[in-house]
């Protein structure tokens, strides 16, 4: 049931389960009762929608007097263009462990992608950075970090490229601190693993180190690589 009237002490103790009470002298600011929990709250909009922010379970510290100020600190600041919200969410997901954010943001953003980036990010989500960041505050996450969890992955290059680049999609929907991106270089410049592998040449076989040979210089081996190349047709003359 949903009551208007001043929020006081009496008035909160008589408050049954399901009501809620606004108050009659500071708009937004509101008090309900769930099953055996009360809760005062600040209901207005922000950026043009309306949201709920929860002050705090009755009780000390959360007095209504106490509430009441809060409340009336919070709508001062959303006037001013502030958004509570957001900076409690930031706030809250700096704290919580990598696999709980990830986790957020593959069920809040996940339905929106499309289905091989959806199966693509959680792929690259459980087998290549919940093992390794699995625990860790995602504020706590360091550049250098991401570097050796990078190189690790240096045996599947297409792979490594694409996690290292997953934070950013997670900092960009405002599930990480603006910072976070920001100090993790590996993830923005999107670092290439270079595999080296050995280079084919027609040189004999039988020029080792052991058997006295020098190393093919670049210039041979560019030579062996353009004489197996086929040969380019030339050309057909104009006709005039």
């Amino acid at each position: 049931m949903s009551i208007t009237g001043k929020i006081t002490l009496s008035a909160v103790r008589e408050l049954q389960p399901g009501d809620e009470m606004r108050d009659s002298e500071l708009r937004g600011f509101g008090v309900r009762r769930q099953s055996s929990t009360i809760s005062y709250f600040v209901h207005t909009r922000i950026n043009g929608r309306l949201k709920r922010l929860t002050i705090g379970r009755h009780g000390s510290p959360w007095t209504p007097e106490m509430a009441r100020k809060e409340a009336a600190r919070l709508l001062v600041g959303i006037r001013a263009g502030e958004n509570p919200a957001a900076e409690r969410d930031a706030r809250r997901h700096v704290t919580a462990p990598f696999e709980v954010v990830a986790a957020e943001f593959m069920r809040v953003h996940g339905p929106r992608l499309k289905p091989k980036s959806s199966a693509m990010y959680e792929s690259l989500i459980r087998l290549q950075l919940t093992p390794i960041f699995k625990g860790k505050p995602i504020a706590d996450i360091t550049a250098a970090q991401v570097t050796r969890a990078h190189a690790s992955w240096s045996g599947t290059p297409r792979t490594a490229n694409f996690a290292v680049a997953v934070p950013q999609p997670i900092e960009r929907r405002r599930l990480a601190p603006s910072h976070w991106r920001s100090s993790l270089p590996s993830c923005t410049a999107r670092p290439v693993c270079r595999v080296t592998t050995p280079l084919q040449t027609d040189l004999p076989t039988d020029a080792s180190p052991e058997a006295g040979a020098q190393a093919p210089t670049r210039k041979q081996h560019a030579r062996a690589a353009a004489l197996r190349r086929p040969a380019r047709l030339a050309p057909l003359a104009r006709r005039r």
